[in-house]
């Protein structure tokens, strides 16, 4: 016998739309990492990432399945183009074999917006391109043959089939034996496409990959598309854009397969030990080396490497390390624990290496490793030993491997061991498969980020980019204190050396001399002493007219050491004469002392000379010169000490490493000045460090000798000049300090500067990744409802076809008594004879039948009659018949006015608003309410304009058909008119329009749900909504039961007979109704459907047992509403919600898989508002007599 079956359109819907949500799912998943990683970088805090089933928005069991995942390695993704494009690389000195066993493969995902209609794939061998493959159209010309035709199975043309499914990733092959390549090496590979656009993943021939996205060496690139790299994290959404993040693409990366040591705080570590295939005769002429990764988001702060060349690590441990000394494990510089320097290159494979003399290997076996890091993630490739570096010859070193992609021979693996295949070294750790952000990546590799330490540098990626510009300006900081205070002082040691050489008005003529300018500006120190003599012996002449003063100025940092003693002034050359002196003196711009009077008349700092403090008159008559080279000697040991201290801080906050500030920081000396210790003018500031001596040695002055008459020098006793002259030069040697220290703080405010100019392109990615979440949070929310929707569509349609079949088999075993067989014939004149099904003929009128009793509209339909009853009455066939009541010119005025109180009103409604996260129908259905209540608006402002006074001057009839024109039905029905059937009449007219409105929902809401899903596609692709007069033109419209096409006409034709057809503003107002009406009876919009769960078990419950649920968004639920049970993907219950509380719903199974079932925790639960009002469904149930 004949059964009902299920629609395959049902099954079909539910694949397509779980395979969209798999896409989105997979897309976000990725955007998540890439947002992640860009905040780590800013931060430098990492941030957690949900798991894929850690979603509390998922509606059930939810998986990337059939869309993905993608390939692990990366890839390359072609550009949208019209017509024939392709990118390619030949030349590769790496070429690939593939066996004849082998089939030659490429993983590809087509865009599913704008899937290609033929793709080809080429290789090259030394011979040229003369191997292809494609899949699709015939459209790729080359190498088809002169003769033949499509499907063409040639080498050089070889038809594969169809092209795969678009928007999934696919991994397409071809027998290597089908395009000749069995055996024959390729160095080149073409990805060509005619139209559209595609992702590709990683290339190779059966289990070996050949590439991802990092091409083999020495390929060369062509194409007339340029090659565009993805990362493995942008495969999950490879056709969004990404600016923010760019493929990791190790300049280097070391044969055979690795293992990983995941991020983690502290001390952290995995190794191996007893191996019976040790790493043996390491000679001590070679080094031990291993293949290190360092992540580049969360590199470790100290890394060491531990052989074991005994039973016991204690004794027989050999370690290097490099970074901090964090893990004190051993004694520093020794075997046990050696220092190697800075940690190697982040994001880069390097092979680090330490001479096997150094760890005193000796002949002893290595039987065990340890790779252990402090903080962070690094990946570790092949280990063994290698001979030295020679320079002559250089030769090539072979590397002895011990172990790389598994462990040796008998070895005891402690730890988590996470090995990895030879593809993925290309990108190691979880950092390096999501990529790196390129506003870092461009500021690591800028010139002014280089020339900092190596230990500056990685603090970059440890600190984020707000830490690591926080540490620079730390840094500028403290430096900058210096510099500050050491050019303060030098401006009050000046004013102090000027008060010990003269009288305090001698000074003070002394630092406005405009002949002292010319001394300043001197070249030499000789020259200073030569007119600092001439000059001293003219200021102590009589005064022949007093000296003006102008303002104070303060001392520039920028003039030259000498002229830092003295107060800055314009340039005049000194003459002979005294009077000429003293007579351009009075003309000239001169200057006083800058300095504050307690600066001027302080007295010497305590502890940094053994100065003594007399009247400033005797240091005229005899110059303190030893006093004031004192201060000046005193003054450079507190500089040198200073800036000592700032390198012993700095080299101890980066782990022993000098920081390029103070790097190759050198100090100067006069000749013969006791710390050089014979060095010719300077001395490295290091060399203080723990040197008390040398330091002592800063506050010793330089002998003064002369030439005896043996030749030799000869110790004198240095004259006034003399003792001048060696303050000055001291003085010129300590601001020389400041300004090169000073000068090197530039390379780290340039860095600052950069760093800047990095944030804002950082915040700027960040900025942008969020939005696309969000975009993509939009379509998985969209997505998740149109699986449900299809999900419980097909449940409805089960439930169907299962009382179908049920009622037969019913009838059947019930009713019929016997069956009767007959046997085939080859002809039937019962098929062949014609035949028409007959309409019944005894049916009630649709509308009087829906106006008797109906059930309420959805919310969005109610608001879309709240915009029908404020429409002009105009609109309505029976409203000026209601007008006409209201007979005189005095109520039509009232009318009028109280409508102008409404309108008021209705101006400053809110514009309802709609959110792209509903989906297309979602989007349409907002569309047409905010166009609907902006033409509502403008008849409320046409009512607010009319002149109650200008009217009051008018006829009835000039006063009813202005007001015709503009008030609303509900206007009427409000109206302060003092009619009371008038009132009743309009609010019967919009009653019957909208008890209409909802049986009409119901009705479509009762048609198949494979039609409606048609519906509603065919709905949402129009802005405008195509004319509903006739619903004939829907989608399998004759596919509907004669009696439910019937009603839903007639419904229709009410609402349409109920405007006038010449007035387009009403017609368009009633065909977006029936729109909405089907749209919302088609497919309801996310934000019906409510995901809650069971807040605890319960169990042998049955239809009619009550049991609690709760909701993720409790404000959404209502009395009422449906609750579907699941268990993974089956329909465990139906329950409708019969009261709500401040936490819980209680709600009644009316359904339930089995007679008696459990339920817990496990389930998930969809609340539902939508319910099913169909006649067709109560004739289904042989209520209704046909």
């Amino acid at each position: 016998m004949h059964a009902e079956v299920v629609d395959p359109a049902f099954q079909e819907a539910v694949s397509e739309f779980t395979e969209r949500r798999a896409r989105a799912l997979g897309g976000r998943q990725g955007l998540r990492h890439e947002q992640a990683h860009l905040v780590r970088a800013l931060t430098g805090r990492p941030q957690a990432v949900p798991e894929l089933g850690d979603d509390p928005q998922a509606l059930d069991e939810e998986g990337l399945e059939p869309w993905g995942p993608p390939p692990t390695g990366g890839g390359h993704v072609s550009t949208l183009q019209a017509g024939a494009h392709a990118h390619l690389f030949d030349g590769a000195l790496q070429p690939f074999t593939a066996t004849a066993a082998e089939a030659l493969h490429a993983w590809v995902c087509l865009d599913p917006d704008n899937p290609p209609r033929s793709l080809m794939l080429q290789w090259r061998d030394d011979t040229g391109w003369s191997h292809r493959a494609y899949w699709g159209e015939p459209l790729l010309t080359w190498g088809r043959p002169a003769t033949g035709a499509h499907p063409f199975k040639v080498a050089g043309h070889f038809h594969v089939g169809d092209l795969p499914p678009a928007g999934r990733w696919v991994r397409l092959e071809v027998p290597s034996s089908a395009v000749g390549l069995a055996g024959v090496a390729v160095n080149g590979v073409s990805f060509d496409l005619f139209d559209g656009r595609a992702a590709f993943g990683p290339t190779g021939a059966g289990e070996r990959t050949w590439f991802g996205h990092v091409l083999p060496t020495g390929s060369r690139q062509d194409g007339n598309e340029p090659w565009a790299l993805l990362s493995h994290n942008d495969l999950w959404a490879p056709f969004e854009l990404n600016e923010g993040l760019q493929p990791t693409q190790p300049t280097l990366v070391p044969d055979g397969g690795g293992h990983v040591e995941a991020a983690q705080p502290g001390i952290h570590q995995h190794y191996l030990e007893g191996a019976t295939a040790p790493l043996s005769a390491v000679g001590s002429t070679e080094n031990l080396f291993v293949w290190v990764y360092l992540d580049a988001t969360r590199p470790p702060r100290e890394l060491m490497i531990q052989w074991k060349v005994g039973p016991n690590w204690n004794t027989d441990g050999r370690r290097a390390y490099w970074g901090e000394d964090l893990i004190a494990w051993g004694v520093n510089n020794s075997p046990s624990r050696r220092p190697k320097g800075a940690l190697p290159k982040l994001g880069e494979w390097v092979r680090l290496e330490v001479p096997s003399a150094e760890l005193d290997i000796g002949t002893r076996a290595i039987n065990g490793i340890a790779f252990t890091l402090f903080d962070g993630c690094a990946a570790f490739g092949a280990s063994g030993k290698i001979a030295q570096a020679t320079t002559s010859p250089p030769g090539i070193r072979a590397e002895t491997v011990w172990f790389s992609g598994a462990a040796p021979a008998g070895a005891t693996l402690v730890g988590s061991w996470t090995w990895l295949q030879p593809l993925e070294m290309v990108e190691p750790t979880p950092a390096a498969r999501v990529g790196q952000s390129s506003a870092i990546a461009s500021l690591m590799a800028d010139p002014v980020v280089t020339a900092l330490s190596e230990r500056e540098q990685a603090q970059l990626p440890l600190r984020g980019l707000e830490g690591f510009m926080a540490y620079l300006r730390a840094r500028i900081d403290r430096a900058d204190d210096i510099t500050d205070f050491g050019f303060t002082h030098m401006q009050v040691d000046m004013h102090r050396i000027r008060q010990m050489m003269m009288t305090t008005s001698d000074a003070a003529r002394l630092a406005t001399s405009p002949a002292l300018a010319a001394i300043a500006k001197s070249d030499s120190a000789v020259n200073v002493q030569t007119q600092i003599k001439e000059f001293i012996g003219r200021i102590k002449q009589p005064v022949l007219a007093p000296l003006r003063a102008p303002d104070p100025v303060p001392v520039a940092r920028n003039v030259t050491p000498a002229a830092a003693v003295f107060t800055s002034m314009n340039f005049v050359s000194s003459v002979s004469s005294v009077q000429l002196v003293q007579q351009k003196s009075q003309i000239t711009l001169l200057k006083a002392p800058s300095a504050p009077i307690n600066i001027v008349y302080a007295n010497p700092v305590v502890g940094l000379s053994p100065v003594r403090t007399v009247a400033v008159a005797d240091r005229l008559k005899q110059p303190p010169s030893t006093e004031a080279r004192d201060f000046a000697l005193a003054n450079r040991q507190r500089t040198v000490l200073e800036v000592l201290q700032l390198l012993q801080t700095f080299t101890a906050e980066d782990g022993g490493t000098t920081p390029a500030l103070l790097r190759d920081f050198k100090v100067r000396g006069l000749a013969q000045d006791p710390f050089l210790e014979g060095a010719s003018g300077e001395r490295a500031l290091a060399d203080f460090l723990g040197n008390d001596a040398l330091k002592t040695k800063l506050l010793a002055p330089p002998p003064t000798t002369v030439p005896g008459s043996d030749g030799a020098p000869k110790p004198v006793e240095p004259d006034e000049a003399v003792l001048f002259t060696q303050t000055v030069a001291l003085s010129e040697n300590t601001i020389a300090i400041l300004r090169n220290l000073e000068g090197r703080l530039s390379a780290y405010r340039s860095a600052l500067t950069r760093c800047e100019q990095a944030l804002s392109a950082l915040q700027g990615h960040i900025g942008a990744a969020g939005l696309r979440v969000r975009e993509v949070d939009d379509r998985l929310a969209e997505a998740r409802h149109d699986v449900g929707v299809a999900r419980a569509l097909l449940e409805e349609e089960k439930a169907r076809v299962l009382a179908v079949n049920a009622r037969r088999t019913r009838v059947l075993t019930e009713e019929v008594q016997y069956l009767a067989f007959v046997r085939p014939r080859e002809t039937s004149n019962l098929l062949a004879a014609p035949r028409r099904v007959l309409d019944p003929g005894l049916l009630e009128a649709p509308v009087p039948a829906c106006l008797r009793e109906h059930d309420d509209v959805p919310d969005e339909l109610d608001e879309m009659l709240k915009v029908l009853r404020e429409a002009p009455a105009s609109h309505f066939v029976g409203a000026p018949a209601i007008l006409q009541k209201i007979d005189r010119p005095e109520l039509l005025l009232r009318t009028i006015q109280s409508a102008q109180l409404r309108s008021s009103v209705i101006t400053q409604r809110v514009m309802p608003t709609f959110n792209a996260a509903a989906g297309k129908l979602g989007v349409h259905i907002g569309q047409m309410l905010v166009r609907q209540t902006q033409a509502i608006a403008v008849r409320a402002e046409a009512v607010q304009r009319l002149d109650i006074q200008r009217l009051s001057s008018h006829s009835w009839q000039t006063v009813q058909r202005e007001a015709q024109a503009v008030i609303s039905l509900g206007d009427i029905i409000d109206g302060d008119h003092g009619k009371g059937e008038v009132s009743r009449r309009a609010s019967e007219l919009f009653e019957r329009i909208a008890g209409v409105c909802a049986c009409l929902h119901a009705e479509f809401s009762g048609v198949l749900p494979a039609v409606r899903l048609e519906w509603a596609e065919v709905m949402s692709q129009f802005d405008e909504a195509p004319n509903l007069r006739n619903l004939g033109g829907l989608p399998r419209w004759s596919s509907i039961g004669y009696v439910d096409r019937r009603q839903m006409q007639a419904y229709t034709d009410f609402l349409f007979d109920q405007v006038p057809p010449t007035n387009e503003a009403a017609v368009a107002l009633i065909n977006d109704v029936v729109r909405m009406a089907l749209l919302l009876a088609s497919h309801a919009p996310v934000g019906r459907i409510v995901a809650g769960r069971m807040p605890r078990p319960v169990t042998a419950v049955r239809v009619g047992s009550r049991i609690p649920l709760t909701a993720l968004d409790h404000s959404r639920l209502r009395v009422g509403m449906q609750a579907m049970i699941y268990k993974g993907n089956t329909l465990m219950a139906r329950a409708t919600v019969e009261d709500v509380g401040q936490g819980e719903v209680s709600a009644r199974l009316v359904h339930t898989s089995s007679v008696q079932i459990d339920l817990d925790t496990d389930v998930r639960v969809h609340f539902d508002q939508a319910k099913v009002l169909s006649s067709a469904s109560v004739r289904k149930a042989g209520l209704l007599k046909v």
